[in-house]
């Protein structure tokens, strides 16, 4: 069924524990998480048992995981915390971080918050590049786990490591926040472990439905993104959409449980894919196989050097085959080559970039 798709950094196919979860809640559970009466008291123990599931997968208590709608609003939640303060500091964030992220850039500056880029070449950010970038009044620091351009895995103790000891010569907190979408399922993931004060997760990337995620998060002084009905302890108000949610812990369960041999699969895809790809001409963006950097073997891009990007994808999907010209959130956008030209990449590297990724039930046939 998905042979010729390889454009799971996209979004991938929902999984079929993931469409049965969802269809078992929308007919069993149909009440609201927040009446009183029993069907909504079902719908409530369902929601908690849900939430318990997906905190334990992921290595956190239940009390810091929220529901949201996705990666870009759990982003959203704590850039528009920032947004609402009222005395403004400064915020660094990654060049390799998403565009959900890096367009908060214009409103941060107009409200007097100070805005600085980490370096990232090649997809990498240095621990000793963010400790120059810390100033006393540092509130923030946004690092993406796995980038979903280059399948490039950020050090995030080393960078965590740098703010808590920065923050021991000033007495005041760094919230650190990882944009995790692209690791969640694909790479061991204890956020207890990681040390970071939030986290976006996507349900979509991992197999389960569109227009569901989670936030971890740590810090209760971030403010709700807007007023509403106190759902989610007040943070992301709105009734919860627990057909969605169901179906996003299932299939975040069966990523999880699946993980290592998915992962040992996914490896050797890489390999073969890389091999191919470079000995027909293609030039190598990701880091390779034996590189000795750490990397998902999901993703791998490469320049097609001569031919651009967008002409080069499409003659792909006339032959029936799906892959990516960059990051879907940019398509719609006139900044597609950005991201890979502020990662060190040459403007023709960037313009002739291809982006192939995996899944979960994609073979070295395929």
């Amino acid at each position: 069924m998905y042979d010729d798709y390889f454009d799971w950094a996209a979004t991938s196919p929902m999984c079929s524990e993931s469409i049965e979860a969802y269809a078992n809640a929308a007919t069993t559970f149909f009440g609201n998480p927040s009446s009183v009466h029993s069907e909504g008291q079902k719908a409530r123990q369902m929601l908690d048992l849900q939430r318990s599931k997906c905190a334990s997968l992921l290595g956190c208590r239940s009390s810091e995981l929220y529901f949201t709608s996705g990666g870009t609003e759990s982003d959203s939640i704590i850039l528009n915390s920032a947004l609402l303060s009222v005395s403004p500091g400064s915020i660094i964030i990654s060049k390799g971080e998403h565009s959900a992220i890096k367009q908060y850039e214009r409103s941060l500056k107009q409200l007097g918050w100070t805005v600085a880029f980490l370096p990232c070449p090649k997809g990498y950010a240095g621990a000793e590049d963010l400790a120059s970038l810390l100033r006393p009044d540092t509130r923030f620091v946004f690092i993406m786990l796995v980038n979903n351009i280059l399948g490039t895995i950020e050090d995030i103790d080393s960078m965590v490591k740098v703010c808590r000891e920065y923050e021991k010569t000033t007495g005041r907190r760094i919230h650190i926040h990882v944009d995790a979408v692209q690791a969640c399922g694909k790479i061991p993931i204890s956020l207890d472990e990681l040390g970071i004060d939030s986290a976006a997760f996507s349900a979509h990337k991992f197999c389960g439905p569109r227009g569901v995620g989670m936030l971890f998060l740590r810090n209760p002084s971030i403010k709700p993104l807007s007023p509403g009905g106190g759902q989610e302890k007040g943070l992301r108000p709105g009734t919860e959409n627990l057909p969605g949610i169901c179906a996003m812990a299932a299939a975040l369960e069966l990523e999880c449980r699946s993980l290592e041999k998915n992962l040992g699969l996914a490896r050797k895809i890489r390999e073969k894919a890389e091999k191919m790809l470079s000995s027909g001409g293609f030039e190598l963006l990701s880091p390779a196989v034996d590189s000795g950097k750490a990397f998902s073997p999901y993703i791998i891009n490469v320049s097609t050097r001569t031919v651009p990007s967008e002409v080069f994808s499409r003659v792909m999907s006339d032959r029936g085959f799906c892959i990516s010209s960059g990051s879907a959130c940019n398509n719609n956008s006139r900044k597609k080559t950005e991201g890979l030209s502020e990662l060190g990449f040459s403007a023709s590297q960037a313009g002739t970039s291809i982006r192939v990724s995996f899944g979960c039930s994609t073979t070295i046939q395929q």
